[in-house]
């Protein structure tokens, strides 16, 4: 809530107007002010054995609630009291509570294990990608950093109106594992992400790709906000092969709530791992 007014007070006596409404006031003309999200503090989300992760919120009397199973935190969840690691994939939940003002909206990051991962030999991005989203080229999608919700930052690879085509040499041959790909989604800058993405094995056999698993990505909804996710894809072939070819799907239709034309839609990717 924005107040706009005018006071003719002594600055001694604005100060302490303002300290009462943060730490004291629970309404200002019947309107009750909402806690800002938590701060998640790690140094990555993609690591390796384990990571810690510290979370704070500088408000006194606030209380952080988090969760670890996916499921939406409360006041009987688990409560911060000091940083803790985590060891595997999983999607950390964090609310913040206090008795004098609303609870936060949820914030939410999700960590990726990537101690199992299969090592690449090659990646090479086939489609056309502009220049400025290149990035640090290929290495960007397996340099175990993420990208941010600014999507101008540098870190991530774009392509714009068209699939994005990526084939991956790794250093040993596989018949089954996981593919991680790291995406953004921001339905305001038309960066929709893949409808669906499929996965290719080489088969030596054949001389050819043959489909190993594809899987349709959940869409955005009308009041999604901006988001980065780990779209998972297990999959499982009859050979072993060691030549992958990931194919992410354009989103060819939008939504009826969103103005913008279908063509023009992105797909924006910062990491991609097999597991």
């Amino acid at each position: 809530m924005k107040i706009e007014a005018m006071f003719s007070f002594n600055s001694m006596i604005k100060n302490s107007i303002m300290a009462f409404l943060v730490l004291n006031s629970f309404f200002i003309f019947g309107q009750e002010f909402q806690l800002a999200f938590p701060i998640i503090k790690t140094q990555n989300c993609i690591f390796e054995d384990s990571m810690k992760v510290a979370l704070e919120l500088d408000i006194p009397g606030v209380k952080l609630y988090y969760a670890l199973d996916g499921s939406e935190p409360n006041e009987q969840s688990m409560l911060y009291r000091k940083p803790f690691s985590i060891k595997e994939d999983v999607v950390l939940k964090i609310k913040a509570f206090h008795e004098d003002f609303i609870s936060s909206e949820t914030k939410s990051l999700e960590f990726i294990n990537k101690g199992n991962k299969i090592h690449f030999k090659e990646l090479t991005i086939e489609s056309y990608i502009p220049n400025e989203y290149k990035a640090n080229g290929s290495y960007t999608l397996f340099d175990n950093n993420r990208g941010s919700l600014n999507h101008r930052d540098g870190k991530w690879i774009a392509t714009k109106g068209s699939d994005l085509t990526i084939e991956i040499v790794t250093k040993e041959k596989i018949s089954e594992g996981e593919l991680i790909v790291g995406l953004l989604k921001k339905s305001g800058s038309w960066i929709f992400g893949p409808q669906e993405i499929v996965v290719s094995g080489y088969n030596d056999a054949t001389n050819e790709f043959q489909l190993v698993q594809s899987e349709n990505i959940d869409p955005i909804l009308e009041l999604d906000p901006a988001q980065m996710q780990f779209a998972k894809i297990p999959f499982h072939s009859d050979f072993s092969t060691s030549k992958f070819k990931i194919e992410m799907k354009k989103t060819e239709i939008l939504p009826d709530w969103h103005p913008g034309d279908s063509g023009n839609t992105w797909i924006f990717v910062d990491e991609i791992i097999i597991k």
